[in-house]
């Protein structure tokens, strides 16, 4: 990982550029340099500057991020969202990353090495803006209410099925029986169950959940086609959007407020967080397992 110093600057002067048409989504921005001594000059309200020294580390796939606590603090203070943009001169490449969900925390800052700041971006950083009066928690109670009743008395939820759908990681949700499948198999407790219809009926209040609740890029018009006009389940991968990103981010925070250990019990004494990883570990191997197999991942139903 390469440890660069930057110069962190946002134009004192405003005439020294013309104020971009997004000006208005962000609070402020942030332009980082390589040199050194590094200089930060407010924005035009107040034209002081002072010096101070920070690192950026970064590696193939993100910038890390390390803000000083006071502006750590003035931040999460902040009701509009906020996003921080670096510019690298040298290459002339600007990368931007919502920031709010990751202050909480009091950690690095990551920003996403995909995240061009370039015309195109406009779309998602609006999208990203909109995440600011957004409440994760209550998507993940209504996740919680879709129940599907299993034998002995045990039950899985929406919050299971969005467990062994996404992929945290590389931030994506899968949809294939196949993830489904491998949850069911854990609380049976066997791989030998047959599928009937509740189980598609649990699969489609999920996906209407998730899609109504924008925590995917849109797929409803593919969904649509093979769902009701093939009758498969099927076979579909697209990223999380910033909502969904936190919403499974709220969700691996606090995993004891939303899993229920009770349906897992025959796995032995695990917790909730070990549930989760459990959950996950298991759908994204036989997702893999399937990549790998001479079939196709359409299910009929």
């Amino acid at each position: 990982m390469a440890d660069t110093r930057f110069r962190v600057l946002s134009s004192p002067n405003p005439k020294q550029r013309t104020a971009p048409s997004w000006k208005r989504i962000g609070q402020s921005g942030y332009f980082l340099q390589p040199t050194a001594p590094n200089r930060f000059a407010t924005m035009p309200r107040s034209r002081r500057t002072r010096d101070f020294d920070f690192p950026i580390l970064q590696d193939a796939d993100f910038v890390y991020f390390y803000p000083e606590a006071k502006h750590r603090r003035y931040w999460k203070s902040l009701k509009l969202p906020v996003i921080l943009v670096l510019h690298d001169p040298v290459t002339e490449t600007t990368l931007y990353a919502p920031i709010g969900p990751q202050l909480t925390d009091g950690g690095t800052i990551k920003v996403d090495k995909r995240n061009r700041f370039i015309p195109e971006s406009r779309t998602a950083i609006q999208s990203c803006c909109e995440i600011a009066d957004f409440d994760p928690t209550t998507v993940l109670s209504r996740l919680h209410d879709i129940k599907l009743a299993r034998d002995g008395g045990k039950s899985v939820t929406g919050i299971e099925f969005l467990l062994a759908c996404t992929n945290r990681e590389d931030s994506y949700f899968e949809l294939r029986m196949c993830r489904v499948s491998a949850l069911l198999d854990m609380v049976n407790g066997t791989e030998w169950f047959s599928t009937v219809a509740s189980h598609y009926e649990f699969v489609l209040r999920n996906v209407f959940a998730i899609l109504e609740s924008q925590l995917t890029e849109n797929f409803r018009e593919q969904f649509d086609k093979e769902w009701f006009g093939l009758e498969v389940v099927p076979d579909i991968i697209v990223p999380l959007t910033y909502r969904g990103e936190s919403v499974v981010k709220c969700l691996w925070d606090n995993p004891d407020k939303y899993l229920s250990t009770q349906p897992f019990a025959h796995l032995g004494a695990l917790d909730a967080h070990e549930i989760a990883v459990a959950i996950s570990v298991a759908a994204q191997e036989e997702s893999d397992s399937l990549d790998r197999s001479d079939r196709i991942g359409l299910e009929p139903r």
